[in-house]
């Protein structure tokens, strides 16, 4: 996977490795999704075009993420998937897979409150791009 856990206490750490900054956004919305749900074989996605903005690229990443766990918590829709459609330093257009919650079929794998600016980062490296993001479990 192109992210690993990081140790952080009473809360879940992410580092995410991408090649370029719409990769990296992306990465993040489909890791936040693995940390939800376990998804189901043949469920149906539904798409929904997102706009989201910051003031820079962590708080981009911030609100970003803070949108897509509130489909969890609002709509109990899961993201699985996001496709960047365009992104500047304070904009991101990106369509999003989300995947509706059946208690059925579905195991939820953690509860995630919310997303912190504890230790957020995003910054470029030798493979690309970085980010760093702690959930508040």
């Amino acid at each position: 996977m192109p992210y690993q856990f990081i140790d952080h206490t009473a809360d879940l750490g992410l580092q995410i490795v991408a090649p370029d900054l719409p990769e990296l956004y992306e990465t993040a919305a489909a890791a936040l999704g693995h940390q939800l749900l376990e998804a189901a074989p043949n469920q149906e996605i539904q798409c929904q075009r997102l706009k989201i903005s910051g003031e820079d690229r962590a708080d981009l990443l911030i609100n970003w993420l803070r949108e897509l766990l509130a489909f969890w918590h609002v709509e109990g829709r899961a993201v699985r998937a996001a496709r960047c459609l365009a992104l500047s330093p304070h904009t991101l257009t990106a369509d999003v897979d989300l995947l509706d919650f059946d208690p059925a079929v579905h195991t939820p794998k953690q509860e995630i409150k919310a997303v912190t600016y504890h230790q957020l980062d995003v910054s470029s490296c030798a493979e690309g791009w970085r980010a760093t993001v702690i959930f508040d479990l």
